[in-house]
């Protein structure tokens, strides 16, 4: 990624920060399992902990699909297809 046109680098750095409203609002559901985590109705305090972790990993796949329809952002895997499109075709003209 270092010897990619900045354009692309500079994407893939937006891309990954925290910087519009709706990448904020991605903590919401975190932040509420963590709060409501002693309402689970699960006696065995690591198995609370254990189910809490699941549903914050299910949130985060599930953030991660959804979450260029959200902020208007590209995801990493569309930039970097985009980077390894460039490179091939400055390595056809010979350019590389």
């Amino acid at each position: 990624m270092a010897a990619a046109p900045l354009r692309f680098q500079a994407e893939l750095k937006r891309s990954k920060g925290m910087n519009t409203a709706g990448d904020w609002l991605s903590l919401v559901p975190i932040a509420l399992v963590v709060v409501y985590m002693d309402r689970i109705p699960v006696n065995n305090e690591i198995l609370r902990y254990l189910i809490a972790a699941v549903l914050i990993l299910v949130w985060f796949v599930i953030w991660e699909m959804i979450k260029p329809y959200i902020t208007n952002k590209r995801s990493e895997a569309d930039i970097l297809k985009d980077v390894k499109a460039y490179f091939y075709q400055e390595w056809k003209a010979g350019r590389l």
